[in-house]
């Protein structure tokens, strides 16, 4: 099957995909058991189970037995760590995506009050160096959540560097409404960190 063909099943994959959550979402009992809600988004656990877990299959990759994604894996350093999803060479070997999942109404990267950034790349990467400089979430040039989200990818880059010497060649930060891309993590958590390395989408341009 070539490159083309594979891009157009993806793409239509995504569109099912994307249309059974809209239906999903819609429904105002999605919570048999308690009264009905039609604001309530879904929880971590939601967002995996109907979005990344099928997302991800879309993307060529295989959970459970014998696949080449491990959940909730275990990340040794002063502390353990649980990374959400790790998609690896085979299932013991070299980490190549590594996938951290929100629940589906957590805000979008956005600036702390006062703050102007040319895009939302610019302002990830300005948070991202705000985090290797050890400075606190109180003085981030982003919001706190983000403060958090970036530190915590941050030391589970750093520690398959410097604990286990795997370089990752990608990471995402994603909720069933915005999904953000680190095309070069290593280089954007310890390098020279640039907003051409970093992709922001949200749920409206996911199609596109």
């Amino acid at each position: 099957m070539n490159r083309r063909t594979l891009l157009n099943l993806f793409k239509q994959g995504l569109e099912d995909l994307l249309e059974a959550i809209d239906h999903a979402l819609a429904k105002p009992n999605r919570d048999p058991y308690a009264e009905a809600d039609p604001e309530r988004r879904p929880h971590e656990h939601d967002t995996r189970l109907h979005f990344v877990d099928e997302l991800l299959g879309h993307l060529g990759w295989k959970r459970g037995a014998g696949g080449n994604v491990l959940e909730e894996a275990r990340l040794q350093d002063t502390t353990t760590k649980f990374m959400d999803y790790v998609g690896v060479v085979d299932i013991a070997g070299k980490p190549l995506l590594l996938v951290e999942a929100k629940a589906w109404g957590k805000p979008f990267v956005s600036a702390r009050a006062g703050g102007a950034f040319a895009s939302e790349a610019d302002l990830i990467v300005a948070a991202i160096q705000h985090v290797r400089d050890g400075k606190s979430e109180e003085t981030s040039p982003a919001i706190t959540e983000w403060h958090k989200y970036l530190r915590q990818v941050e030391g589970y880059v750093r520690t398959l560097k410097e604990q286990y010497g795997h370089d990752l060649p990608r990471a995402m930060i994603i909720s069933g409404e915005w999904l953000v891309v680190f095309k070069r993590p290593g280089e954007s958590f310890l390098g020279v960190s640039v907003p051409a390395d970093i992709a922001v989408y949200r749920r409206e341009e996911f199609k596109a």
